[in-house]
C-alpha cells in the first residue's frame, strides 16, 4: 500500500472517533517516516508535548497491519495526553489498553511488529566494509571511492554487498562519512558472524 500523510491523518481521525471517543487532540503533524527500525513512533518532549506522529514507509503493510500500527501509536498518544505514568514504553497501562481494544474489536495490537512483516520495502543492496575493528555499511558510495580512502588502511579487510533486510538494526552511513572514516572507527559494529555468510564479497579490481 502507498503511504501518504493524508492516509495517516485520515486513519487517525477515523480511529479517534471509533476507538477513543474523539478524546485525542491531533495538535501535531503526522509524518511518513524513513525509519528502518520501527513501524511507527511518536516524538515527545520532556514536557510531554507530542512533536510528530510517524509511520514508516519501509515495511510491507497490508491494511489490517497498517491499522494496528496506527492504533498502537494512538495508544501512546492517549497515554501522553492523559498524563498517565506507565512503568515502561510498553508497560502495564499500554498493555491494558491494547488488550481491551484487541478483545473488543478483534484487533492485533502488539508491542513490536510481527516478524513476518519486518521486511524492508525496497530491499536495497547495501555496501558492507569489513574492518578488523568492525563493520560499516554504506548506501550511496562507489566502491572505487571506498578503496581510494581506506584501501591501504591497516584496519581494512574487504568489501561487498549485503541485502538490506539482513542487516536490520545496523546504522547505514552516507557517502560523506567515508571521507573521514577514522573518525567513525570507534562506532563500528563488531563483526557479526551471522551476517558475513550472507554477503557477496568483491575484490578491489571490480
Amino acid at each position: 500500500m502507498e503511504l501518504t500523510v493524508q492516509k495517516i491523518e485520515n486513519y487517525f481521525d477515523k480511529f479517534n472517533k471509533s476507538y477513543f471517543n474523539n478524546s485525542l487532540i491531533r495538535n501535531f503533524p503526522c509524518k511518513v517516516s524513513s525509519s528502518r527500525k520501527m513501524g511507527g513512533y511518536i516524538r515527545v518532549t520532556k514536557s510531554l508535548r507530542i512533536l510528530a506522529f510517524n509511520i514508516s514507509k519501509h515495511y510491507f503493510f497490508d491494511t489490517k497491519d497498517f491499522e494496528d500500527i496506527i492504533l498502537h501509536e494512538m495508544i501512546h498518544v492517549y497515554i501522553v495526553q492523559n498524563h498517565l505514568e506507565d512503568d515502561s514504553m510498553h508497560g502495564h497501562i499500554f498493555c491494558k489498553i491494547s488488550k481491551e481494544i484487541n478483545s473488543k474489536y478483534n484487533r492485533n495490537i502488539l508491542k513490536t511488529l510481527p516478524r513476518e512483516i519486518q521486511m524492508h520495502k525496497d530491499n536495497r543492496k547495501i555496501k558492507i566494509v569489513v574492518l578488523n575493528v568492525g563493520i560499516m555499511l554504506f548506501s550511496n558510495i562507489d566502491f572505487k571511492e571506498i578503496f581510494s580512502v581506506i584501501g591501504n588502511s591497516k584496519h581494512f579487510c574487504k568489501v561487498g554487498y549485503v541485502e538490506d533486510a539482513d542487516i536490520r538494526g545496523y546504522k547505514i552511513l552516507q557517502r560523506k562519512t567515508v571521507l573521514n572514516m577514522k573518525k567513525y572507527y570507534p562506532f563500528t559494529k563488531r563483526i557479526n558472524e551471522t551476517i558475513l555468510p550472507k554477503c557477496k564479497f568483491i575484490n578491489n579490481e571490480e
